[in-house]
């Protein structure tokens, strides 16, 4: 367990919230009361799943030993896509969490997608903000919900999109268009 610890390869786990946990851990074994030893032990569980995913970098990087780990690598970046894209402040976020260069990951999502990251990021944003409006979110829930800062700066990049602005969309899907990405 020190190895893991002293290891260079393993992401430091500052920025984690780790501190936060051990502030709270330690808050715990003050207290000593009859909740001291259940919350303590879920402190101890909490901090080391913590550790546990700041290193998983360290195991993916048996990825591109084969094709198989390439095809798991872009399976789970599409995966992660599709769950998160609605989370992601910008693609550059995926370095992170898979522990590789931004433009190795891209090159090999372009080489096994047959489209770039940005494309089907912002396919999957909007196929989403498509799916929020037909069911009856307003245009500003939409905006929030899928990060945008203004509405108006959402509704320009709907309409450069899908040739039709997120009101227009709502009340008739069948007349967007989606404007293929240069």
């Amino acid at each position: 367990m020190i190895e893991l610890f002293e290891s260079s390869s393993c992401v430091k786990a500052s920025g984690s919230g780790i501190r936060d946990l051990f502030v709270r851990l330690f808050g715990d074994y003050i207290a000593n009361d009859s909740l001291t030893i259940p919350s303590m032990t879920a402190g101890i569980h909490q901090i080391l799943i913590t550790i546990c995913r700041s290193c998983r970098h360290v195991h993916r990087q048996s990825y591109f030993t084969n094709e198989t780990g390439k095809k798991r690598l872009f399976l789970d970046m599409v995966n992660y896509i599709d769950n998160n894209c609605r989370k992601m402040d910008a693609l550059q976020s995926l370095s992170k969490q898979f522990g590789y260069s931004y433009s190795t990951l891209s090159e090999l999502f372009t080489k096994m997608m047959g489209q770039t990251l940005k494309e089907y990021y912002t396919e999957q944003r909007f196929a989403r903000a498509a799916t929020c409006l037909t069911d009856g979110m307003r245009v500003t829930e939409v905006a929030c919900y899928l990060g945008y800062r203004s509405i108006h700066s959402f509704s320009r990049a709907f309409s450069q999109h899908f040739s039709i602005s997120p009101r227009e969309y709502q009340k008739n899907p069948a007349n967007a268009v989606i404007k293929k990405e240069k």
